[in-house]
C-alpha cells in the first residue's frame, strides 16, 4: 500500500464540544480509503490524541461509518462526495 494517500475530505466537530474532534479522509492511489481522526484534549497541540483506520473500499467505509451512526461520520461521506445514504 503506498504511502502517500491524497486528503479528500474533512470534518470537525461543534465548537461546543468537550473534546472536539477534526476527520480527515484520504484515498490512496489503490483506491483505499484511510481515516484519520484527532481528539484535541487541549490548546498545545503535543496533546493531540490520533488514530487512523484503513479500509479496503468504499463498501468497507461505508460500513464501518454506518455502525455508529455518528452525524460526524455521515457529514464526512457527504463532504467526500459519497452519498451519505446510498448503500
Amino acid at each position: 500500500m503506498s504511502l502517500f494517500a491524497v486528503p479528500i475530505a474533512g470534518t470537525t466537530s461543534r465548537p461546543d464540544d468537550p473534546v472536539p474532534v477534526t476527520q480527515t479522509l484520504y484515498r490512496t492511489p489503490e483506491h483505499r480509503y484511510v481515516i484519520r481522526t484527532c481528539l484535541h484534549l487541549g490548546a498545545d497541540s503535543a496533546l493531540d490524541v490520533c488514530d487512523v483506520m484503513i479500509y479496503a473500499d468504499e463498501a468497507a467505509l461505508r460500513e464501518a461509518l454506518s455502525a455508529g451512526g455518528d452525524g460526524l461520520d455521515q457529514a464526512l461521506l457527504a463532504a467526500a462526495g459519497l452519498d451519505p445514504d446510498r448503500e
